[in-house]
Formats: structure tokens, C-alpha cells, sequence
């Protein structure tokens, strides 16, 4: 496997981030948060708009929450008609219907804008470098959510998040992590359990997240946009399955199935192939990572042809 470089040199990296350092300091161990970034501005509400309001966005990039944290189910807000409406995987997959998203807004509710880095050169910059320096698949989501609201209950993540307030102010309440409630979703805390941390985040500042701490953010007396960055953790199986196939590729072409009743004549390849792979997995920690860079060559080569950043 290759280990990408850095995306950015230090010079160039996004003022809307904490600096790099802190990032390194804290991450995966505690939370910390710093005002003054370049975070203001970054993804305003009149991008919010632009996205809505795109051809491209169906309600697979778009999630809305009732001011009682009530999932809206996305046949409420897409076209009714069947021909652009399709059920993927149990979810609706169709366009919005900017009147039904309009009322459900007017109304209170929040709303939740998957994968905003695919609109956002400047967000997406943001992504890839993330990527580049933890080798995890980053993704930015954006949360707007109306006075005193906020798009989902007191919650923990699997995911490490960088969260930039872009617009508005938010309150949050951050906890430790508490005993036996270690999957992601909703949390419900245990009696006489403090916050670790609780701040209001305002335009510029920024806070970091490590997996697995329950927290809720609310809005304070106005519409308060932030986007979170998120980078997904390493699946274990995941690196098995790529290593042993790698080591596997390399074998000599052979018919290991060579007994009348299908059985293995000799297993000594497969016994090399797993040897191999353990020590591909013992000697070379990095290939616990799995960068998702690969296919930045390809998206930049086409850039270049295009004449664009």
C-alpha cells in the first residue's frame, strides 16, 4: 500500500481548522476547543440555501429533525412522484420538495446536510487534508438548527469530530464516556453524571471530539449553522481482508484442490500465505491505516485538464 503525503504543507494549512499541533496533541484522548478561527463564514446560510436548492441534492444529503428530535421520514419532504422516489436500502432516495422542506423549517424543525464537502471546494480541501494526515475517510456534515433547537438528543459518535461554527451560537454539553453504553446512537446518563464540558461555541471557534463522548449541542437565540468534520475509525476486518488478499495475489499460480474428494494435497501455500500476512501485519503498523486517498491522483490530473483549482 501507498502512504500518502501530506495534502497540505504547514503554510497551507486551512485557518478554519485548529492548528495542527493541537490536533496531534489531543487526538483520540480529550477535547479541547479554540476561538478565532477562519471558521466564520466558512459554510453560510446562504450556502445552506445554494444546497437546497441544487439539482443535485436529493433527500439522501438531506435529513430533518422535529423540534421533539422526531427523524422525519424523507417520503415527507421529496416530490410524490414514483418515478424519481426509490427505496435504497430502506431508505427514500428521491428530489426535495422545497415547499414540504420550507414547512417543516417555518415549523422548528432542524436540518441535517450530508457529505457538504461534494458542494464545498473549500470545505472539501478541508476533508482531504484530514484525510492525508490520519489515512481515515473524512466527511463534512452541516447542522442548522432554529433558536433553542437542535437537530438530535444527547447522542455519541464512533467517529472523531473537528466541529467549526460557521454561524449563529451553540451551547454544548460534553461527557465522558459512560460504562456500558458503547455503541454509537442514543445515550441516556446515569444518575448524578456531570458534563465534563459545557461552552457555547460562536462564529470562528472551533472543538474537537474524540469517539464515544456523549454529547448535545443547542442553539442559542438565533439559527445556528456549524459543520462537522468527521473521520471514521479503521475497521480491523477491513485490513485483514485487504493484507491476506495482497499476500495471497503474490502466490505462483496453483491448483491447490488437487484430491479426488476436493480436499487440499498441499496446504503449505495457504500455511506461507498466513505466515506472510502476519508478519506484513507485525512489521508494518501503517498498514493499519486506510487512506481514501487513492482516487485524489485521478480527480486532480482531470482538474488540471479542466483549468480549475
Amino acid at each position: 500500500m501507498t502512504v500518502p503525503t501530506p495534502a497540505a504543507d504547514a503554510p497551507d494549512w486551512p485557518s478554519a481548522l485548529p492548528a495542527e499541533e493541537d490536533l496531534a496533541a489531543h487526538w483520540g484522548r480529550d477535547c479541547f476547543t479554540v476561538s478565532g478561527t477562519g471558521a466564520a463564514g466558512l459554510f453560510t446560510l446562504r450556502d445552506v440555501h445554494d444546497v437546497l436548492c441544487d439539482s443535485r441534492t436529493t433527500s439522501e444529503y438531506v435529513a430533518l429533525s422535529t423540534k421533539d428530535h422526531r427523524k422525519v421520514d424523507a417520503v415527507e419532504y421529496t416530490v410524490r412522484d414514483e418515478s424519481v422516489v426509490e427505496r435504497v436500502s430502506g431508505r427514500v432516495i428521491g428530489r426535495l420538495d422545497l415547499d414540504r422542506v420550507e414547512g417543516f423549517l417555518a415549523d422548528g424543525a432542524s436540518l441535517v446536510l450530508y457529505r457538504v464537502h461534494e458542494f464545498h471546494p473549500a470545505i472539501r480541501g478541508i476533508c482531504r487534508l484530514l484525510q492525508s494526515r490520519t489515512g481515515r475517510l473524512a466527511e463534512a456534515v452541516a447542522f442548522l438548527s432554529p433558536p433553542g433547537r437542535g437537530a438530535l438528543s444527547l447522542h455519541q459518535d464512533d467517529v472523531d469530530v473537528i466541529v467549526l461554527q460557521t454561524s449563529g451560537s451553540k451551547r454544548w454539553r460534553i461527557f465522558g464516556h459512560f460504562d456500558g453504553q458503547d455503541e454509537p446512537g442514543l445515550v441516556t446518563v446515569p444518575e448524578g453524571v456531570r458534563p465534563e464540558h459545557r461552552l457555547t461555541l460562536t462564529p470562528g471557534d472551533a472543538c474537537y471530539m474524540p469517539a464515544g463522548r456523549p454529547h448535545q449541542a443547542l442553539s442559542t437565540d438565533d439559527w445556528s449553522l456549524h459543520i462537522s468534520i468527521t473521520a471514521w475509525p479503521v475497521k480491523p476486518v477491513d485490513v485483514l481482508a485487504r493484507t491476506l488478499g495482497r499476500v495471497l495475489s503474490d502466490l505462483p499460480a496453483a491448483d491447490l484442490y488437487t484430491t479426488w474428494d476436493g480436499g487440499f494435497s498441499d496446504r503449505s501455500a495457504l500455511e506461507d500465505a498466513a505466515d506472510a500476512a502476519a508478519r506484513a501485519m507485525k512489521e508494518a503498523p501503517r498498514e493499519w491505516r486506510t487512506p481514501p486517498v487513492a482516487a485524489h491522483a485521478v480527480q486532480d490530473r482531470l482538474a488540471g485538464i479542466l483549468g480549475i483549482a
